[in-house]
């Protein structure tokens, strides 16, 4: 869905991706399937056309990170600000009502925009090389390698379960 998987890296960046998405609406989730060598995106149809995987296809499914864990990337980026000022205003920019846009608000305000976009994306690439190795994901040979997955069934789609069975 989201196209071929041609090396670790490209297969890294694709799961941080999915590591930060958080759907409001419908149930949508990212997985990665060995077999297509891709990562894909489940859709129902309260978002547009559903898409899912392949009938009795092998998968990983990919859980984005909790809100607390994101937070915690927001904290690790003002830990390492080294001017202690914009320190502080990012710090209580997070222990508002809205921390995460207050945050993105403050970020902005102190011109440390885009030193946050590239802290963020080598943080959640980070997780994600974490992710692949506690779900032993990986990219060998031209190939994504898993060797836990679960069978999607197209017929359990109704209630968004697959069978959990390791194979």
């Amino acid at each position: 869905m989201l196209g071929k998987i041609e090396s670790r890296e490209q297969l890294i960046s694709e799961i941080a991706d999915a590591l930060q998405q958080n759907f409001e609406y419908g149930d949508a989730w990212f997985y990665v399937s060995p077999a297509k060598n891709e990562v894909g995106l489940y859709m129902d149809g309260s978002m547009s056309d559903p898409v899912y995987p392949d009938d009795e296809e092998e998968i990983v499914k990919i859980e984005p990170l909790e809100s607390h864990e994101s937070f915690g990337c927001m904290e690790d980026f003002a830990d390492h600000v080294e001017d202690e000022r914009i320190q502080r205003v990012l710090f209580r920019a997070l222990q508002r009502r809205h921390p995460f846009s207050s945050f993105r608000y403050a970020v902005e305000d102190v011109n440390l925009l885009q030193d946050w976009y590239a802290f963020k994306n080598e943080w959640y690439k980070q997780k994600a090389e974490e992710w692949m190795h506690y779900n032993d994901v990986d990219f060998k040979d031209g190939h994504i390698t898993a060797k836990h997955t679960v069978t999607f069934l197209l017929e359990d789609e109704d209630s968004g379960v697959e069978n959990d069975d390791d194979v």
